[in-house]
């Protein structure tokens, strides 16, 4: 250690010396001794003269007062281990306070969260954060807040911040890896993930989850990007799609002419651009808020022709979620279609039942249309029109019912409504 040259210089040390007060009180033994060893050391630069470096030009001959807390007396080893020890407990008890401070608004933070308000919460840990800014529960909570707002690049900087405070913060890769994925920048999510397993092996399962949605969010890019160039291109089966979906979208109309023009859709929908442009150009919506449509799939009227555009409907929906996870992903947050395919899944009408239940099965098939399912749709009346299914004497229906049953039932989630049948 260098030695120093003036008793200032010792003060602009306080940190390190307030160290060195708590290591003498330790209880370990070795830890004391180290610490009597490097007091010696500061000791013994205290009784070796300053050296003052003069101006041989011009002599200071009336310095400034040393301040109260420097007087000659104070250069004595035990005065200055007492001014060290009360300076190292006045900074305990000012950062004590600021820590319980910050916690309290972190608390307040929480729950303005909890709540959904995003931006009175981002404020509450912004106020924790200007009392103490080495908290990082703050910055991780902040990011949280952060992508929910859809403020990305704030979030991934706050979680930077918070990997300065903790390198292996598991919140703070798990937070920065989500922002990065709504930023689109995949390489960097994955990167964020990966590191977490790498931390905590065994936060495998919730790691391969995520890398999942790396997966399908750069898919679901490539897909649009493929898709508007094949339209922009003017490729005949990729306007075909837009030009019926505008078709479709005129109000008024009688039930056979939006059964006609679904079934036309249903035969362009050949490929996934077509899948595609169907999402990108609002086929989702114009089909669930038309009114025709919905008063059909809701069986707010019985006409025969009501029975076969709740039919064309089952099957547009099918065509266009088989194997686009996007799609299917969309297709669970409209009311109208998770109303529709729990109740309608035991029709009296065999067709509608039949398509329905088709729908179904694209979604039983793969793990991720399951999670879906089970996390938009009445399970217990899903169940239990299932059930009215397989006691049906129609085979098919029964068949079907069968294997979407078993099929969902390799969910935990779903075993606790199958089980009250």
């Amino acid at each position: 250690m260098e030695k120093l040259e003036d008793i200032e210089s010792f003060l602009k040390n306080v940190d390190e010396i307030s160290q060195l007060v708590e290591d003498l009180r330790s209880s370990d033994a070795e830890a004391q001794q180290k610490a009597m060893e490097k007091a010696d050391c500061y000791i013994t630069s205290l009784a070796e003269p300053c050296r003052t470096k003069i101006n041989k030009m011009t002599v200071n001959t009336n310095p400034p007062p040393l301040p109260p807390s420097i007087t000659p007396q104070t250069e004595t080893p035990e005065n200055f281990m007492k001014i060290m020890e009360m300076d190292a407990e006045e900074r305990r008890v000012r950062k004590a306070a600021n820590v319980k401070k910050a916690i309290a608004f972190k608390d307040k933070g929480n729950e303005a969260y909890a709540q959904e308000d995003y931006e009175t919460a981002v404020k509450y840990y912004s106020d924790g954060l200007a009392e103490i800014k080495d908290m990082q529960p703050l910055y991780t909570n902040r990011a949280q807040a952060y992508i929910k707002l859809g403020k990305y690049n704030e979030a991934v900087s706050d979680c930077e911040w918070a990997l300065k405070c903790n390198e292996r913060c598991i919140k703070a890769y798990l937070h920065m890896g989500k922002a990065y994925l709504g930023l689109k920048k995949y390489n960097e999510a994955r990167g964020c993930f990966e590191k977490i397993e790498e931390i905590q092996p065994g936060k495998e399962k919730i790691v391969k989850e995520y890398l999942t949605q790396v997966d399908l969010g750069k898919e679901k890019e490539t897909q649009e990007i493929k898709a508007r160039e094949e339209f922009d291109k003017g490729k005949r089966k990729a306007t075909t799609v837009v030009e019926l979906l505008e078709k479709l979208s005129k109000p008024g109309q009688i039930a056979l002419y939006y059964c006609g023009g679904l079934e036309i859709l249903s035969q362009a929908l050949t490929d996934c651009t077509g899948q595609t442009l169907f999402r990108l150009n609002n086929g989702f919506s114009i089909i669930a808020s038309n009114v025709t449509v919905r008063s059909c799939l809701l069986e707010k009227t019985n006409h025969p022709e009501s029975r076969e555009l709740c039919v064309s409907v089952f099957k547009i929906w099918r065509r266009v979620c088989c194997g686009n996870d996007e799609n299917q992903k969309l297709l669970m947050t409209c009311p109208v279609a998770t109303q529709s395919i729990v109740h309608l899944a035991s029709s009296e009408h065999d067709e509608v039942a039949k398509e329905c239940l088709a729908l179904l099965s694209v979604y039983s098939e793969i793990p991720r249309g399951r999670h879906l399912a089970i996390e938009s749709l009445d399970l217990n009346m899903l169940v239990r029109n299932l059930m009215v299914c397989v006691s049906k004497p129609k085979k098919q229906q029964e068949n079907t019912a069968v294997n979407i049953l078993q099929n969902f039932a390799t969910e935990s989630r779903f075993c606790l409504p199958l089980s009250l049948f």
